[in-house]
This record gives C-alpha cells, sequence and structure tokens, in this order.
C-alpha cells in the first residue's frame, strides 16, 4: 500500500483487527466483523492479507514496533544506556498497558492450541523487539563498547530482566500492575545489572 487512502484503510483495518482479536480471543475472531468494523469488504481484507494468521502477525507488528522507532530515532551521540533505556521503557510500558496484557493473556489462554496464534506472536516479538536490541549491542561490539557475545541471547536476558516475572504475575492476578514510577525504577535496575556484566574491552 502507498497511496495516501491506502494507508487510512490498513490504520482502519489494523485498529479494527486489533480490537477483534484482544475482545474475542484467536479463535473467535471474525474477520467478516473485521471487514464491517474497518468499513471494507471481507475480500478487501484478503487482498492484503492471506489470512486470519497473517492478520494477527501485522497487528502486532504494528503494536511492536513502536518502542523500536523511539530508539532508531534517538541521537546517535546517545550512549548505549540512554538509547537501551528509551526502547526499554517505551517497550514496559506497552507490555504493561491494557492492550499488552490483554496480548499476553490471549497467548497463554490460546496458544497450545492454535499454534499459529504462538508463532504470530514469537516471531513478531523477535523482529520488532529482541533483533533492534540485539543490533545495538552488536553495533556496541564493534564499537568497542561492550564484550562481543551471543547478542541474541544477551537481549533475551535482558527483557527476561524487565518483564518476564512482573508481567506473569500481573496477567494473572498475582501482583499488580506496575505505575510508571515502578517500570522506570525497573528498567533502571535491569539495566545497571544488565550493563554492568557485558560492560569491559571487547574480546576476539
Amino acid at each position: 500500500m502507498t497511496s495516501s487512502s491506502d494507508e487510512q484503510l490498513k490504520i482502519r483495518l489494523l485498529a479494527a483487527a486489533k480490537t477483534e482479536f484482544l475482545s474475542n480471543g484467536y479463535a473467535g475472531a471474525n474477520v467478516g466483523r473485521i471487514a464491517s468494523a474497518a468499513g471494507i469488504s471481507k475480500k478487501t481484507v484478503y487482498k492484503y492479507v492471506a489470512s486470519k494468521q497473517a492478520l494477527l502477525f501485522e497487528v502486532m507488528a504494528d503494536v511492536l514496533s513502536g518502542p523500536a522507532q523511539r530508539m532508531a530515532q534517538a541521537s546517535p551521540e546517545q550512549s548505549l544506556a540512554s538509547r537501551l533505556e528509551l526502547y526499554l521503557e517505551g517497550f514496559s510500558t506497552l507490555a504493561f498497558s491494557e492492550q499488552g496484557l490483554a496480548s499476553y493473556r490471549l497467548l497463554m489462554s490460546e496458544g497450545a492450541r492454535f499454534p499459529e496464534l504462538a508463532e504470530a506472536y514469537v516471531n513478531s516479538l523477535d523482529q520488532y523487539a529482541l533483533q533492534p536490541v540485539a543490533r545495538e549491542l552488536e553495533q556496541a561490539a564493534r564499537m568497542g563498547h561492550i564484550v562481543q557475545q551471543d547478542y541474541r541471547l544477551a537481549t533475551r536476558m535482558l527483557f527476561s530482566m524487565v518483564a518476564a516475572e512482573t508481567l506473569r504475575d500481573a496477567a494473572i492476578g498475582l501482583g499488580e500492575v506496575p505505575g510508571e514510577a515502578q517500570r522506570k525504577a525497573l528498567v533502571g535496575q535491569a539495566l545497571s545489572i544488565f550493563l554492568h556484566g557485558i560492560s569491559g574491552p571487547a574480546r576476539g
């Protein structure tokens, strides 16, 4: 899609699909209802995406790309710590929003029955969340700012420190949803520990 009208159609379609998936789950989501809510025909939906799974991936990509765009727009003069902090604060805000918690609950409740749902979630998280951070770490290592390592593994560990247990507990009602101050503190603590572990002269 390249024209302004096509872009507006895409925005309406993704907004309608997001509401449908979060309201009715993956199994209960209906492409006809999505099309109606977006003001287009079902046939038009399938001109844009090949399947309901592909539409779900587009929705997740649209949601997850926001924090990565913020990091990409940061000044090149900003330190690695500042760039990662900018990204992680955006990611944690998204993860602990009503939308983020609902998405996590959807995965937990239906992922085992619908492998395509789990696949879309994992692939979009990898492409739009993990990979941008891994590239930042790789670039920092090339410049000698951090130790060379398995950047994807390091990125997974960082994300786990920021969100894994807290997100799980909030989603299933075992813990409170952290507020802004708590999220910032969590990001700061995780980054401090993480950067201490990977800092030092580069090793070949």
